[in-house]
């Protein structure tokens, strides 16, 4: 099936994409939900593998899934419609709303709310890492507490690009304050309804049943599931509470092009990426992402959860809409999702080889702003191969390959991460490193990898007044150092490793903490630390004990 308007016409072979799914057509496991539309037109419906494994019904294109950060956009168009209103502007503060909050996060506008520009610290991380993922539930109300107490940020208001769940938690309290109305009710009145989506609503817990609804399955490692709440007891709210069907999905990305809710100077909004004050794009919207990969441009975003994920992909050149939903945490569907436009787009070009060396390695660290970096060889969720180069920033690791001039650049599915990574001095032992993300130039200085004489001085129990944590670091008879967060809600365990003094990595316990690595950076003294990961840097703790 081709589009005479467009110069990039999408295919169709049923056969085809059904043999993509191959792996997850049976009945005894939970597995995956597709649909796929060309120009508007549903072609491809389809759901492989259980709806729950403990009941002899098969996954549908009608089979309520839940499609964790794809929400965002949802929350984010709920408050555009506010704007096309006028009872609401895009650019108003967020103390114009929600005064209870610090005033550092005041002059935030909803804008750079919706883009993760918000420079705010990531509340909902702050939990997991924390207070864990297997304490008492907590509320969307009880994180966003934690607004009211950081008087810290991670970076100045439109300056950083950092995703931000807990930027879409204030959003959905502002849509409750704006509308007068739950966020359930707010989000059904004006979004789902109007654009004929009944089987999509908020969901914030599993407790309750619900009818139609698929389970989430976290794979054990052992060839069976384990069940748990999908997003780990916390309240995600806008930023990842929603539950959709197939075909409302495809119906909703009919929406986009030809709109029925929402005019179409809110969709171009929706869609323009952000640009922080250096200039630089961040190639996200409002909860929705920009992505040239493989010689087109895709919009798009992806979700995930406890026991399941999701991608949403539009082909604007081709008119080709995809979304993938699987129920279990084993099985990708951004990997679906690519090899489905491989089969609808022939043309398109081919996936870079993966990059076989030579390897680049060693620890950098800013003496501005005391950043580290490390750059070694390892392995990469979504990537197969056991020798990819990666960096290690803030202790989050991504995927990196040096392009024609030898800087180092994220590759698929990094690659939205804009970050450039340029070396000097010999490859394989660089003396420095620039770090470029986003446009914000960093120049690290290379450290001596050893931690040997302050292994005992980290020992102690530190203190955060801000997040309400206490983190308690001790060593054990086979020489291993454990760090026990006690936060608001629960507790976490990390392990520590050292990389050079007063810089250790740190990783969870806990497989379900994600992101499950970070960095603690000791003061010489060690009386002060910093915590830094993916999503919030230089959270501050002072020792008392």
């Amino acid at each position: 099936m081709k589009n005479r308007d467009s110069a990039l016409s999408a295919r169709f072979d049923e056969q085809e994409i059904d043999s993509i799914f191959a792996d997850v057509n049976q009945g005894l496991l939970p597995g995956v939900a597709v649909g796929i539309a060309i120009d508007g037109l549903p072609v491809y419906r389809k759901g492989f593998g259980l709806a729950s494994i403990e009941l002899p019904v098969t996954l549908s294109p009608s089979t309520r899934m839940r499609i964790g950060s794809i929400s965002k956009h949802f929350t984010a168009f709920a408050y555009m419609m506010f704007c096309e209103s006028g009872i609401a502007d895009i650019d108003d503060p967020v103390g114009k709303y929600l005064p209870q909050l610090h005033p550092i996060a005041h002059k935030v506008t909803i804008r750079q709310l919706m883009g993760n520009t918000s420079g705010l610290r990531e509340a909902t991380d702050i939990v997991v890492q924390f207070s864990g993922v297997e304490g008492r539930p907590v509320s969307a109300d009880q994180v966003l507490s934690l607004y009211r107490d950081m008087d810290d940020v991670n970076a100045a208001a439109g300056t950083a690009y950092n995703y931000n769940n807990g930027g879409f938690l204030i959003l959905s309290a502002i849509i409750e304050k704006i509308s007068g109305l739950s966020l359930e009710r707010a989000l059904w009145e004006h979004v789902f309804k109007p654009a004929g989506m009944y089987d999509t609503l908020l969901r914030r817990s599993d407790q309750a049943y619900l009818s139609n609804s698929a389970s989430t399955h976290v794979a054990s490692g052992t060839g069976t599931y384990l069940r748990m709440e999908p997003i780990g007891g916390i309240d995600f709210a806008g930023a990842g509470a929603v539950v959709s069907t197939i075909d409302n999905l495809l119906r909703w990305m009919a929406n986009m092009d030809r709109p029925i809710v929402g005019n179409s100077n809110t969709w171009e909004v929706m869609r323009a990426p952000q640009k922080l004050k250096n200039g630089t794009s961040t190639g996200y919207g409002l909860g929705l992402e920009t992505v040239y990969r493989r010689g087109v441009m895709r919009v798009e975003h992806g979700g995930g959860g406890f026991g399941g994920n999701s991608m949403m992909v539009k082909v604007p050149q081709a008119r080709l809409d995809v979304i993938v939903i699987t129920n279990r945490s084993d099985r990708s569907a951004f990997l679906y999702t690519e090899k489905i436009l491989d089969a609808c787009l022939p043309n398109l070009e081919p996936i870079p080889a993966r990059y076989e060396g030579p390897f680049t390695s060693g620890l950098f660290r800013s003496p501005t702003t005391g950043r580290v970096v490390q750059l070694l060889r390892g392995t990469w969720p979504n990537l197969p191969g056991e020798g990819l180069q990666l960096a290690a920033i803030d202790g989050h690791y991504f995927p990196f390959a040096p392009d024609e001039y030898g800087v180092l650049r994220t590759v698929t599915p990094a690659d939205s991460h804009n970050c450039a990574i340029s070396v000097t001095g010999e490859w394989a032992a660089p003396s420095s490193i620039q770090l470029n993300e986003f446009g914000n130039v960093d120049w690290m200085e290379r450290v001596v990898p050893t931690g040997i004489g302050d292994t005992d001085d980290i020992i102690g129990r530190f203190r955060s007044e801000t997040t309400g944590t206490d983190l308690t670091i001790t060593n054990s008879i086979d020489g291993n150092h454990f760090m026990r967060a006690e936060g608001r809600f629960g507790s976490a365990c990390h392990q520590i490793e050292c990389l050079s003094r007063g810089i250790w990595r740190t990783w969870a316990l806990d497989k379900m903490v994600a992101p499950p690595w970070g960095l603690l950076l000791f003061t010489d003294d060690c009386r002060e630390l910093g915590f830094y990961n993916a999503t919030n840097s230089n959270i501050r703790f002072r020792r008392v004990l």
